[in-house]
């Protein structure tokens, strides 16, 4: 979703975890229960959505504003996808998610 033009669009209980979304415009979008664990965010695009973020994701469960690092630019560095401070993928869903690939040769 790099540079997507996401204007006052419904992103209401969307699930953007690990989406990229640099140098996106998300100009008055619904964020309410967006989850955006490990996204990342223009950190200009972060700020704006924190002053009217809120919520909790209906299927992760995820605090709409921790997602976005609303509380501190800390938290912000600590939620990129590439950091190991970061929140991780367990081994057990690694391996579930390897199982689902399509083999082509053995």
């Amino acid at each position: 979703m790099d540079r997507a033009v996401l204007v006052k669009s419904n992103l209401k209980n969307a699930v953007l975890q690990r989406a990229v979304l640099t140098r996106s415009d998300l100009t008055d979008a619904v964020v309410e229960g967006a989850d955006f664990s490990n996204a990342l965010v223009d950190r200009v695009q972060q700020m704006a959505l924190c002053k009217y973020a809120g919520g909790k994701n209906s299927v992760t469960g995820a605090d709409t504003r921790k997602s976005l690092g609303c509380s501190s630019s800390r938290r912000y560095k600590e939620m990129s996808p590439s950091s190991p401070e970061g929140t991780q993928v367990s081994e057990a869903a690694k391996k579930e998610f390897t199982k689902t690939i399509p083999k082509y040769r053995e």
